[in-house]
């Protein structure tokens, strides 16, 4: 028997019930699972970088869009025809947030969904994972380190098919922690937990597997959602029949809390499973955790769920686990709230040439700062009965508990997608959020946006980030949009967010798009202390046989190094090195004839630091 159907065994065999409130649910003893392997990142070797892309988990008759939501969105077309024209699309009066940094995230394959999500130690390093993959990349969009998660899955001896990758950043112990699965059937279903042994995300991970099956039923694991308290991990998932799709096999929603400081030290982990989730006797589906804006709880977070399937409806759900794993009062405690307005399940989004999944409503993102609760999620646009998006906000959630809903779509037919929210406050008094987007249109290709909310000003116009180089065509019938993105404030210096998004590129694939904003008017505190380039031009762009860097310096560099990488972010080669920069106007040639053509970076460092990264066509 495995490690992995020992404690499946353990958690069915000990399993107890409790009530509060109008919740029920299943609470384990606390179980001890050994550490799995002490891998080291940057010694992976991946040369080929296999990967096994899962276009649906499992495929329904040959029918990737399966036949229960595909119903509902033709009931919802039919029942809410588009209306063109709509009042109100956005509103406010605040400003655009700040665009600081945009480029390429984890470029070295697509997926099938993308699955995009980030984590970011204070700027130094930033994970980009996207479905079987992980990249290590620098702030100015190089990649320090690259490898498929099969490079140490198939070594673990787990399933092949790996998909659904979390990341998340501990500001207090500056540790990674990063999640993924492994299987999707009974017999063949893991969740693979990892944490970095420090603040470098290329140095040693500490590995753990938990089972996906683990009431040793015919189900397996879909779907993680992880977040952090200052003592543990928590991570829901939802457990799926066999041979039956996501949207028809759900069984129930299941919560590990894990402690996490135990993971840190690679010691043995203490973890306890919540499963038979119930409010008024119904299995609550889907748990989206709540963050606390600014760092990490310190005590039991809160969760979040809805009526995903709904063609409309008001219902939020709010739960909270009452302590952490040692606490062995701990309850889950429930409550329904009704929001102000409806949300539902949006018709597929559409591109120029086809449509874009929005899978469910189900709630995607959320953070807890100042007693109020903010969340976003896909939702149909109540004017309009397109694609957009709604944000949630919880008053005071320690007493009355009011939720106001709020729909968001784009000007002109911009259709949105797949929310991701940050707090990027200053203090905990303050409100101020950045929501991420994906969006599309029947004029604009696949790509990124972003929006500022302010509690006074209401909410910004929209900025788009990243604008599509071609529309997605990757399977037949409705394409794949991405389950989920990524935002994470950057803790040192709270009013900059790090977000990941989904865009469409020229050959009809999906990518990821990395990219920093901040709040409007931000300013760097650190900005003026660091060596910068005022300029860095390359002449011409697309380049032919030759081309020409322009440098601008606006200080005196002690070594400047300008290396060449390709677009999947390797080092091709340093061009030059040069010493004692001065201060004025400098001009590089380089020879182009041995690239073909494709995308380029050049990459400029003093010492080590990045100073300036510029993109170069080659045709």
């Amino acid at each position: 028997m495995t490690i992995s159907h020992s404690l499946a065994f353990a958690l069915c065999v000990f399993p107890f019930m409790a009530l509060c409130q109008n919740a029920s649910f299943h609470k384990s003893p606390i179980i001890s699972v050994p550490k799995f392997k002490t891998i080291h990142f940057g010694s992976i070797v991946d040369v080929y970088e296999p990967q096994w892309q899962t276009r649906e988990a499992p495929e329904v008759g040959g029918d990737a869009h399966a036949r229960h939501l595909k119903g509902i969105k033709e009931h919802i077309r039919w029942a809410y025809p588009e209306q063109s024209g709509a009042a109100a699309l956005l509103r406010g009066t605040a400003e655009p947030p700040v665009i600081l940094q945009s480029f390429f995230g984890n470029n070295a394959t697509t997926g099938i969904p993308c699955d995009n999500h980030i984590a970011v130690n204070d700027d130094r390093q930033i994970i980009s994972v996207i479905n079987s993959h992980l990249a290590v990349m620098d702030p100015g969009g190089s990649t320090i380190k690259s490898f498929g998660f099969l490079a140490f899955t198939s070594e673990l001896g787990l399933a092949t098919n790996v998909f659904d990758p979390r990341v998340y950043f501990d500001p207090e112990f500056g540790r990674f922690v990063l999640v993924f699965l492994a299987g999707s059937s009974s017999e063949a279903t893991d969740i693979v937990v990892a944490f970095s042994q420090s603040s470098d995300a290329t140095g040693e991970w500490y590995i753990y597997t938990l089972p996906g099956n683990p009431e040793m039923g015919l189900t397996w694991t879909d779907y993680p959602m992880i977040t952090l308290t200052s003592t543990d991990l928590f991570i829901s998932g939802n457990l799926i029949r066999d041979d039956v799709s996501w949207q028809e096999g759900f069984e129930k929603t299941i919560l590990w809390q894990i402690d996490k400081n135990e993971g840190y030290n690679g010691n043995a982990l203490d973890m306890r499973l919540w499963s038979d989730i119930t409010f008024e006797g119904q299995y609550i589906r889907n748990l989206c955790p709540v963050r606390y804006g600014d760092e990490l709880w310190t005590d039991g977070p809160y969760f979040l769920s809805n009526k995903n399937f709904a063609v409309e409806s008001d219902s939020i759900f709010l739960l909270r686990v009452t302590g952490n794993i040692h606490d062995t009062t701990a309850v889950i405690q429930a409550e329904l709230l009704f929001a102000d307005s409806m949300y539902g399940v949006p018709p597929d989004a559409r591109q120029t040439l086809g449509l874009l999944a929005t899978n469910d409503a189900r709630i995607l993102d959320a953070f807890l700062i100042n007693d109020q609760i903010q969340f976003v999620a896909n939702s149909r646009h109540p004017e309009t009965n397109t694609a957009g998006i709604c944000h949630g906000i919880i008053t005071n959630v320690s007493t009355t508990k009011e939720v106001e809903l709020n729909h968001v779509i784009g000007p002109d037919g911009l259709e949105l997608g797949y929310p991701a929210i940050s707090y990027v406050g200053q203090n905990d008094i303050d409100a101020d959020a950045i929501i991420s987007v994906n969006h599309t249109s029947t004029i604009r290709f696949p790509g990124v946006s972003a929006l500022y909310y302010h509690p006074v000003d209401g909410y910004s116009d929209l900025v788009t980030i990243k604008e599509g180089d071609g529309h997605i065509s990757m399977i037949s019938g409705v394409q794949r949009w991405g389950d989920y993105s990524g935002s994470q404030r950057v803790y040192s210096e709270g009013q900059r967010v790090w977000i990941s998004g989904f865009h469409g590129v020229a050959t009809n694939r999906n990518f990821a798009w990395v990219a920093s904003l901040a709040t409007p008017g931000f300013t760097s505190s650190t900005k003026d202390n660091a060596p910068q380039l005022d300029a860095a031009r390359v002449i011409p762009n697309p380049v032919g046989d030759h081309f020409t860097i322009e440098l601008t310096t606006r200080q005196i560099h002690e070594e400047i190094c300008i290396e060449l990488y390709d677009a999947r972010g390797r080092k091709l080669t340093e061009l030059i090195r040069r010493r004692s920069v001065p201060i004025g106007n400098h001009i590089f040639s380089f020879n182009a004839a041995p690239l073909e053509n494709g995308t380029y970076f050049i990459r400029f460092t003093d010492r080590g630091d990045l100073i300036a990264i510029e993109t170069i066509i080659r045709q």
